[in-house]
């Protein structure tokens, strides 16, 4: 079951910082050596996914950002729920 909401929530990382506006991306506050470094493999890791998704994955980019809002939402209920256990 952790694996499971571990996997959302990189899903939900990965989205979310791939369709994040610009201006968002340039704003970023790193604190440390590691962040830099986190923030650079993101950057790197994204750059392509909304174009590879669409053509050749043949995804329909139009609903993205609800999908995106929804992931959240719910890793964020998944992880508010398995806290109490």
């Amino acid at each position: 079951m952790k694996t499971r909401h571990l996997f959302l929530v990189v899903v939900t990382t990965i989205l979310l910082g791939a369709t994040m506006p610009v201006q968002a991306q340039n704003n970023v506050q790193l604190h440390s050596k590691v962040d830099s470094v986190s923030y650079a493999i993101g950057v790197s890791q994204t750059k392509g996914f909304l174009s590879y998704l669409q053509d050749e994955k043949k995804v329909n980019l139009k609903y993205l950002d609800d999908f995106a809002k929804g992931m959240s939402m719910s890793c964020t209920w998944c992880l508010t729920c398995s806290s109490g256990l």
